[in-house]
């Protein structure tokens, strides 16, 4: 019964908290994407005529054809290089999610004023918090001899 109510509690807290802040974000300029397209397609077409040749290799040479295409986070490495780093870290959100999570929570991670850069670095904090404790707790017990 209690796994029941937790499960119906759980679900209602994620359809509470599910929201879309703004219709803005799914309106495009269908001119400016086409152009966009078109200094990467000749981009494309330059680098399957030339083989051997990639993009950080015409950065290098500062080749023209790079001169219209203006790629953002292109300095970035992996698959998830373009959606957080260092530099985006809000450093007083990620102590609140650190140090003191339960009200970080109402203070950072349900606030509508706060940016996603300060929710997730909230969030980056919680689980920071959450594995040095697991550690150190069970560095803790395993010295106490107690097993868990």
């Amino acid at each position: 019964m209690k796994n029941f109510v937790l499960v119906i509690v759980l679900l209602l807290g994620v359809q509470l908290f599910a929201k879309a802040n703004s219709a803005e974000l799914f309106q495009y300029d269908r001119a400016e994407l086409a152009q966009e397209f078109a200094e990467l397609e000749a981009l494309e077409s330059y680098l399957l005529e030339n083989e051997g040749v990639d993009y950080e290799a015409l950065k290098v040479q500062n080749h023209p054809v790079l001169a219209n295409v203006h790629l953002a986070n292109a300095n970035q490495q992996g698959p998830l290089g373009a959606l957080f780093s260092i530099d985006d870290m809000d450093w007083s959100a990620f102590a609140w999610g650190f140090c003191c999570c339960p009200i970080g929570f109402f203070l950072v991670a349900i606030n509508n004023e706060s940016g996603q850069d300060s929710k997730t670095s909230y969030w980056i904090g919680v689980v920071v918090s959450a594995v040095l404790g697991g550690i150190s707790n069970g560095i803790y017990f395993s010295s106490r001899g107690i097993i868990l």
